[in-house]
């Protein structure tokens, strides 16, 4: 009766692994045909010239060199609102 029971349990957890694997990859194939279509804005909540801008900044700098996104990509300081 256990060994059945555990049986059981093994299939089911195999089953549910292989239909798991099957909806990533179709989700992974879907992400890798979209493509943006227009500009892409980075929103920083800070004032320029802070650690926040800093950072996106030159994550926008290596995105850019890079060529790893097809749009143009901007950001946008907007301070206030309690970051």
């Amino acid at each position: 009766m256990v060994r059945n029971r555990f049986g059981k349990r093994l299939f089911r957890t195999m089953v549910v692994s292989v239909l798991a694997t099957f909806v990533c990859a179709a989700a992974v194939q879907a992400a890798e045909d979209w493509k943006p279509s227009k500009p892409i804005q980075f929103v920083v909540p800070y004032a320029p010239g802070g650690g926040s801008d800093i950072f996106i900044r030159s994550i926008e700098n290596v995105v850019k060199a890079e060529k790893l996104c097809p749009v143009p990509m901007m950001v946008v300081n907007q301070p206030g609102g309690g970051g």
